[in-house]
């Protein structure tokens, strides 16, 4: 088995801040029933750098080469843009790259590409993600984290299904284009018990959609009762995968995505304190029916010059690209980032 274990590259738990003004103002701005804000697109994002301070630091990057970066505005027009991003999922039938966020938004995102490389992002539509009946989600049950795409087979948006995972309320639920709830999917037995998670802010962080296994998640610290120094993926129908890591408290799994040969982009983080280095790590996963084989592709450290941020999100777009953004935690020191990859050495997928 492939593993790759780091001496400090390792994720933490995120430190939350909620700011009663800025949710309050987007109750105003989008009422209880979950309505877009806004009726025209609008450019939200700006051209970041995303290189090292030092350019021999490059080298980290791996397999991977930038093809663009941006930094989301936190208002454009007057208006705030939704923040705190901690699942992505691409729509090849919408065009669309779908975003859910810790206050239980789901955004519908337009990137703008000039020669193949990320110049633009549009804001389409922001959604309040609520109930079958229309009810917003409460605070406590609205911490989305995780995101995943079904698509029809006949290629028509309004068969498009989003599969959302919950934080607070371990919750895997089914959402529509415009976030109303559907319906909600049996968790496998560990994560059906909420008494097995180690807080209500270290539940289901990562989610996939695997053509062999169904639903993959993965939580952001092990449940209780299990190996304290692994990650655990499950899978729908009872599966464990579980790799080594040095030390759990500051290392986690926070993003998954399957690519079209069946493997899975993983990225994780550690980001605890703001004086210790932010670090982001990105893999392939191979699921096995009794092993994982894990594979890195690139690793950025901010103690190596590298801007990196929170990232929490990841999402293969076409052929060998990718996208991943980082959760801002509504700081005015952290930025929601949007950055897009191609690999450029030993490709790990094929179309």
């Amino acid at each position: 088995m492939q593993r790759i274990i780091t001496a400090d590259g390792h994720n933490a738990v995120r430190p939350r801040v909620r700011r009663a003004g800025f949710a309050l103002l987007w109750l105003t701005l989008s009422g209880l029933t979950g309505q877009p804000v806004g009726a025209a697109p609008r450019e939200i994002g700006e051209a970041f750098e995303f290189v090292p301070r030092d350019r021999a630091q490059l080298a980290d990057a791996g397999a991977l080469r930038v093809l663009g970066a941006l930094a989301v505005r936190a208002r454009v027009d007057g208006e705030p843009v939704p923040r705190e991003w901690s699942g992505l999922a691409w729509s090849e039938d919408d065009a669309l790259l779908y975003a859910v966020s810790d206050a239980g938004w789901l955004l519908h995102l337009e990137p703008v590409f000039a020669d193949e490389r990320l110049q633009g992002l549009r804001l389409r539509d922001a959604f309040r993600l609520t109930d079958v009946d229309g009810t917003r989600l409460s605070h406590g049950r609205a911490d989305a984290e995780g995101l995943a795409l079904l698509e029809g087979a006949d290629g028509r948006p309004d068969n498009t299904r989003l599969l959302i995972s919950f934080e607070g309320d371990p919750v895997v639920a089914e959402h529509t284009r415009e976030g109303r709830r559907r319906l909600t999917h049996r968790l496998p037995p560990p994560l059906a018990d909420a008494t097995r998670y180690a807080g209500r802010n270290h539940g289901l962080e990562a989610l996939a959609w695997h053509p062999r296994y169904g639903l993959i998640v993965a939580p952001e610290r092990p449940l209780r009762g299990s190996a304290r120094h692994a990650v655990t993926l499950y899978g729908q129908g009872g599966q464990q995968w579980t790799y080594p890591v040095d030390d759990i408290d500051t290392q986690s799994i926070t993003g998954l995505d399957t690519l079209p040969d069946g493997r899975l982009l993983a990225v994780e983080r550690r980001y605890s304190q703001p004086w210790l280095p932010v670090v982001c790590t990105l893999s392939v996963l191979d699921l096995q029916a009794d092993a994982l084989r894990l594979a890195p592709l690139a690793r950025f450290s901010s103690a190596r010059g590298w801007p990196v941020d929170n990232f929490e999100a990841i999402a293969h777009h076409r052929g060998q690209r990718f996208f991943i953004a980082s959760d801002d935690n509504e700081s005015p020191l952290q930025r929601t980032l949007l950055i897009y990859f191609e690999f450029v050495t030993s490709p790990p997928i094929s179309d």
